[in-house]
């Protein structure tokens, strides 16, 4: 083994667990080398977790330092660290001297704080100076100075998921990540007002993000970088942005909480505008939003992964039907999910209205990925043999004819899982041509998942 190339090491190393990587790499120098590769090294999350329980002074000391004494490894190039629950004192203890800490710390996430103080982004504008991801998660107020700081030029993504933020906050933090190309704005409180005035009279304060300032920062300061962003529970926003300031390869817009922004209205017109001129998108998802922006989508030919997860009724089959017809020109599209989160019509069933959605026989020739309820005609079972992944929501619809066709036809299959799968039983199982899922060599295992028949395999 030590004769092999750390080229093929760092290969074995990949397809092991993080604590399995940690035994082989006592072995000797070789793995050890092998162990601290970039590649590796980015898939390994430290997280420090404020105790549980009340230390003493010394000892909540004590065990800090010994966190800290695993990150100074000095041959590992990259770190990502994640903060949870830790008390600011500990955060100002960690970034508070740059000398003690080594500027490989490639993303950042702060998870569950009462608040983050200015002297926080100081640290990091200081010496984080690879830092690529930025996450702040379950804060309670984010509190940072106008002042000048160095630019985080390598800084790529900050997102921002239930975190009190205001405008001027919002702003500053920003101007520090002037490359930044994915924003992601996640269950935060937005609000209309604009004049300080009427913020206050209607108690909010300093810590307001107004749907203002997010408008005006994607069309003007972000419109030349950011192309990708993740609107949760203000997706409203989107609707707001001029069609020509952003081009985006990657999207989220989500609304499946809309108690969070009670006042808000969608204007779906405007949304579906917008969205239907994002002509770039590579990468669409879209949760709890009406059928109706399936006309938009419609129009987004260079899609690569498409997952919808709509609210869909009785007079939205023109509208599934119209879209399936425009998969025949989303000619590079790889993964496709189409799904139904809340009924509209009480005298339609969960899946009846799914089922008039038929999938074009040309569109398998791209799909590596499904996930959608079938129509009558299992085209998928006859057509879908580059598929690697397949979930099925209607099981029911599956006779065992057609199970042993899906297992006869489908042998590329890696994760297989079928919902409400009612017909299978010990005998028809035993039947079938399972060990057709063996694959190619590339495919190291397959999972199938039967829900509501009691088997896993």
């Amino acid at each position: 083994m030590e004769t092999l190339p750390p080229e093929i090491i760092t290969e074995i190393l990949e397809y092991l667990s993080f604590d399995d990587r940690r035994r082989l790499a006592l072995v000797n120098r070789t793995f050890r080398y092998a162990s601290l590769h970039p590649a590796l090294s980015r898939r390994e999350l430290f997280v420090y977790t404020a105790p549980v329980q009340r230390l003493r002074v010394n000892d909540r000391r004590q065990r800090f330092e010994d966190f800290k004494r695993a990150l100074r490894e000095p041959r590992r190039k990259r770190l990502c660290l994640k903060f949870c629950g830790t008390n600011r004192a500990d955060i100002g203890r960690a970034f508070g001297n740059a000398g003690g800490w080594p500027p490989s710390i490639v993303a950042l996430h702060l998870d569950s704080l009462c608040w983050v103080s200015d002297s926080f982004l100081d640290a990091i504008t200081g010496c984080c100076v690879s830092l690529e991801e930025l996450r702040l998660e379950n804060i309670g107020r984010l509190c940072i100075a106008d002042k000048p700081r160095r630019p985080m030029l390598a800084l790529r993504s900050v997102r921002f998921d239930r975190v009190g933020v205001s405008d001027a906050c919002f702003n500053v933090l920003m101007a520090c990540a002037p490359n930044v190309t994915e924003v992601g704005l996640e269950n935060c409180q937005t609000y209309d007002w604009l004049d300080p005035v009427d913020a206050a009279v209607a108690g909010i304060s300093n810590s307001g993000l107004s749907d203002a300032n997010i408008v005006g920062y994607l069309q003007s300061t972000a419109a030349g970088t950011v192309n990708s962003l993740r609107l949760n529970q203000c997706c409203h926003v989107f609707g707001e942005i001029r069609p020509q300031a952003l081009r985006l390869k990657s999207l989220l817009l989500s609304h499946d909480k809309p108690y969070l922004n009670t006042c808000r209205r969608i204007d779906y017109e405007k949304l579906e505008l917008v969205l239907s001129l994002q002509v770039s998108l590579q990468w669409l998802e879209i949760n709890h939003l009406p059928a109706r922006l399936l006309g938009a989508v419609s129009r987004l030919h260079d899609l690569r992964h498409l997952t919808l997860n709509l609210t869909i009724g009785h007079d939205d089959v023109g509208c599934l039907r119209e879209f399936a017809e425009s998969l025949r020109d989303m000619t590079r599209i790889r993964t496709l999910v189409v799904n139904r989160v809340v009924a509209t019509s009480m005298d339609v069933g969960p899946d009846v209205i799914l089922q008039t959605f038929t999938i074009p026989e040309c569109t398998y020739e791209s799909l590596t990925s499904l996930d959608c309820s079938l129509d009558g005609s299992l085209c998928v079972l006859r057509t879908g043999k580059r598929l690697s992944s397949l979930r099925i929501r209607n099981g029911d619809i599956l006779s065992a004819g057609g199970l042993r066709l899906l297992f006869e036809n489908l042998i590329g299959l890696r994760h297989l899982w079928i919902d409400d799968c009612f017909c299978l039983d010990d005998d028809i199982m035993s039947g079938l041509p399972v060990s057709n899922l063996r694959g190619k060599p590339t495919n190291y295992y397959t999972i199938i998942l039967l829900s509501k028949v009691g088997l896993s395999i």
